[in-house]
């Protein structure tokens, strides 16, 4: 018993460790999210400051739907966009940045 949990112990140590001395490249995220709703439709707009931003997807109905936004319809780093067809009532929406490497 003791000799399976040393072993577990010494699997979750090497498991846990970096194999890459590369650091990950994080995008930046949207700031300042606002939605304006209106009938069925929305406005979402938001900010973003990290220049290594290429793309948006912004997702809903469960991450089924989803549109892209390129970084180049930003004015002055402010994405403005509408979802439409979108039947009454609540939603959720995600915003997920990109860089260009993914």
């Amino acid at each position: 018993m003791v000799r399976s949990l040393y072993m577990f112990l010494l699997l979750c140590l090497c498991a846990c460790s970096k194999s890459s001395s590369q650091p990950e490249a994080i995008p930046g995220k949207a700031e300042g999210l606002t939605i304006y709703p209106g009938k069925e439709r929305v406005k979402i707009e938001f900010s973003f400051s990290d220049p290594n931003i290429e793309y948006f997807d912004v997702y809903w109905k469960g991450r089924s739907l989803s549109k892209r936004i390129n970084k180049k319809e930003a004015v002055d780093r402010i994405v403005s966009t509408y979802i439409e067809q979108l039947e009454e009532g609540y939603h959720v929406f995600d915003v997920v940045a990109y860089n260009a490497g993914v």
